[in-house]
């Protein structure tokens, strides 16, 4: 008599299911990786924004100056009228404030200078100068030598020049706050040495950005 086999298999009910639960995950990993890339494309449009370019951009240039500059010879101005004068704290306040701060470093840095020259004369308070200042809605730059002890403000107004450059940093700021976005904190009649940085910067499409940083001074001359 002939034996019969048995033949095992896949019932029609198990390759449906089967199916079934396959197309689940591939539904699932494609929700998965579309999420994935509009994440990608909201993260790349957010940080190639040009005011978030812009807000990168002054941050990394306050901070590179105000850290090579010399901590006794800095100015927080307030203007008017194109008129700097020195900001001064209110009455019973320690902090001023203003629209525009000047920095005085030397081009080379300081440590090089004195290792070369075995000392700086005291009369030297920095080779070159950059005065930030607030010019309506636009943040500008004046660049400079020093001129016989002369910075970027001379009698109470912008030195200018030919050998002069100025530039324009970044435009579109929200003033609507104030425009005191320069500022530093007094202590026994002179400035500490840390200058903030506080602005909001903004679009056409309405987007902002705020920028609220500081930069420490480093070099300490006349010591």
């Amino acid at each position: 008599m002939r034996k019969l086999h048995s033949q095992k298999g896949f019932t029609l009910v198990e390759l449906i299911a089967a199916m079934a639960a396959g197309a689940i995950l591939i539904l699932v990993m494609g929700v998965l990786l579309l999420g994935s890339q509009n994440a990608y494309r909201q993260i790349y449009a957010s940080v190639n924004d040009p005011i978030r370019q812009d807000s990168l951009m002054i941050t990394s240039a306050f901070g590179t100056i105000g850290r090579k500059s010399n901590r006794h010879h800095y100015n927080v101005y307030s203007v008017r009228n194109d008129v700097f004068s020195e900001a001064i704290p209110g009455v019973g306040q320690s902090v001023a404030a203003g629209q525009a701060v000047e920095f005085r470093y030397w081009q080379d840095s300081f440590e090089e200078i004195a290792q070369q020259q075995g000392t700086v004369d005291v009369d030297d308070t920095g080779t070159h100068f950059t005065l930030f200042y607030l010019s309506g809605d636009e943040l500008h730059a004046d660049y400079g030598k020093i001129v016989n002890g002369v910075g970027g403000v001379q009698n109470g107004l912008r030195r200018g020049g030919d050998d002069v450059e100025t530039r324009v940093l970044v435009r579109d700021i929200d003033v609507s706050g104030g425009e005191e976005i320069f500022s530093h904190e007094w202590i026994g009649g002179a400035g500490s040495g840390c200058v903030n940085m506080h602005m909001t910067l903004k679009n056409d499409e309405g987007d902002t950005v705020e920028i609220k940083t500081a930069t420490l001074l480093r070099v300490t001359w006349p010591k």
